[in-house]
């Protein structure tokens, strides 16, 4: 069951709260959008998805496309745009930075997600106004046993399908199946930074003609490796090659440990 969010506040009365404050935000939206690579394959993502109903698109990590293509996607198919990702963080996040970018309106009315048993937004099939939803893959899979035929969604994205987790595998599985069953209304998009088309084309019996490469990121990327000492510790490391960094670049620095106890 989907949940609307109640806000406090009336959507008219955020929209009108501080117009200038909002045009600052929205133009800082709209500036970073232009940026990313993604931008450039809009029109050709759009019509090639149409034609093929299935695509398979490889974009650099940072090019927008777990934010743009729902976003494409809503906008040039109408109905609603599902984008299943395989962490619950992952989609609350991703639905918050939408939601905002969409129509500048909090998460919860044209743009939701649901996680495990938390959702919000409307379900469509019940009460049209939702464009967006951000799910994890067993959430999608919970919801193909209520409909098996999903037939209120109109676009499903499977992100970062390159993790191959058993849920993610039964995604795959029950879109391709899908796309036997609804020939005229379902459209498939498998993402990822690091996937290996072969696999997917194979799979679903499809040409290479229908892979979409993005290239391009936003930022330069360069990897130092620091290999460990034997009389350090992880943590230590970790300390040590963070005071280097910040020595070197006098920047933010995010560190990734193994676990809480580490941290």
């Amino acid at each position: 069951m989907f949940y609307l969010q109640q806000n406090t506040t009336s959507e008219k009365s955020q929209k009108e709260a501080s117009p200038r404050l909002k045009s600052i935000e929205q133009r800082n939206i709209e500036r970073g959008q232009t940026q990313l690579p993604i931008l450039a394959a809009k029109d050709e993502f759009c019509r090639r998805l149409k034609a093929e109903r299935l695509l398979v698109v490889r974009a650099a990590t940072g090019s927008g496309k777990s934010t743009q293509l729902p976003q494409y996607a809503a906008e040039y198919f109408g109905g609603l745009v599902v984008c299943t990702q395989p962490r619950v963080v992952a989609a609350v996040s991703l639905a918050r930075r939408v939601a905002n970018e969409y129509d500048g309106i909090s998460v919860g009315k044209s743009v939701g997600y649901r996680v495990g048993r938390t959702s919000i937004g409307k379900n469509q099939s019940q009460v049209p106004g939702t464009d967006i939803i951000f799910m994890t893959d067993s959430a999608l899979i919970h919801e193909s046993q209520e409909d098996r035929q999903l037939s209120n969604i109109k676009v499903l994205i499977i992100d970062e399908a390159h993790e191959r987790s058993l849920n993610t595998d039964i995604v795959i599985g029950l879109s391709k199946i899908l796309l036997s069953v609804r020939k005229t209304d379902f459209y498939v998009v498998i993402a990822s930074a690091t996937i290996d088309p072969s696999k997917f084309l194979d799979y679903f019996k499809r040409s290479p003609d229908q892979v979409l490469d993005v290239p391009g990121r936003v930022y330069d990327i360069s990897v130092d490796s620091l290999p460990k000492p034997d009389d350090l510790t992880e943590g230590e490391h970790a300390v040590s090659a963070l005071l280097q960094s910040y020595d070197k670049y006098q920047g933010h620095s995010l560190v990734f440990l193994p676990g809480q106890r580490e941290i």
